[in-house]
């Protein structure tokens, strides 16, 4: 029987306007009520007080609270049992990344995620500022608000090392500045996720994850990936897909979805293959939603 149960949060558990998804509760009641002793976490990009307030709803609901662990900003902080490990990206790494992506493009966005607050500076030109504006409005969609601070407090922040994972926008050239920071991305060991957004951060997910299993398994506990129910939506959970004994997919990147164990419309199918007899169900549901994403992106 699995024992751990981890999740990506936004779009995996929340929605874009950042409320719970329609039966996120009642699955984690029945996991809670069908697995003795499970341990559960949340593995997202976001910030950890963002993770905080989602526990904190789902626990307001539920009959029995659950002891959540957290792994925030892409495995930049591990939060075991109430205690924060962070893993800040350096003042000479975010100085080299700074650089590269304002020498390839100058109107290029650079979100820096902190311990409290996302924040970045406008570019000067008014293009730059335009596509600012536009991207900012499509992150408010889903409920990520990035704080447009000056030149000078933002090399503060880095200053102080209050980087725990970096995005990087740009309109035309994101490839090329992706291209351009493999030096330091390998050199330094750094984790990287493409999507919308080039995303660094010093672990990524998986790595977090094995050091969560560690912490645990100070605590005389056997975990490891090999006891792991993952659940995901996004680039950044395709490597825990494939590292995950069983593995869900939500939502409609024909991407994402096809890197995990199998594709789900909601969160009792997920529930329903590991506590009930018929499971063949939802392996042809899969194929078929899967299919169906496929037939829908050549349209």
């Amino acid at each position: 029987m699995f024992k751990n149960f981890i999740f990506d949060m936004d779009g995996t558990l929340i929605d874009s306007k950042q409320m719970l998804k329609n039966g996120v509760v009642e699955m984690f009641e029945c996991l809670k009520n069908n697995v003795t002793h499970a341990n559960f976490a949340i593995a997202s990009g976001a910030r950890l007080n963002q993770i905080e307030r989602v526990c904190e709803e789902i626990n307001s609901r539920l009959t029995s609270k659950i002891n959540f662990h957290k792994i925030s900003n892409c495995g930049a902080c591990i939060n075991h049992n109430g205690i924060n490990e962070y893993r800040e990206l350096t003042n000479e790494i975010m100085a080299e990344i700074i650089c590269i992506c304002k020498t390839v493009d100058k109107d290029s966005i650079i979100v820096c995620r902190g311990k409290e607050i996302d924040y970045a500076t406008i570019p000067q030109s008014t293009e730059g500022q335009e596509f600012f504006h536009e991207v900012d409005n499509i992150a408010r969609q889903f409920g990520i608000i990035t704080q447009a601070v000056s030149e000078s407090e933002f090399s503060s922040r880095i200053q102080q090392n209050d980087v725990l994972s970096v995005e990087i926008i740009s309109k035309k050239k994101q490839n090329e500045i992706y291209e351009n920071l493999q030096s330091i991305i390998e050199n330094q060991g750094l984790y990287v996720a493409l999507g919308y957004a080039i995303e660094i951060s010093t672990l990524g997910k998986v790595a977090a994850i094995e050091k969560l299993f560690m912490l645990q398994n100070r605590d005389n506990q056997d975990n490891s990936f090999e006891n792991t129910v993952y659940m995901g939506d996004g680039y950044n959970d395709v490597e825990v897909f494939e590292r995950a004994k069983l593995s869900f997919g939500i939502g409609d990147n024909l991407f994402v979805l096809k890197h995990a164990t199998y594709a789900i419309d909601n969160y009792k199918q997920a529930t329903d293959f590991l506590f009930s007899s018929d499971k063949d169900s939802l392996k042809i549901s899969s194929v078929q939603k899967l299919e169906n994403l496929g037939r829908a992106l050549i349209k």
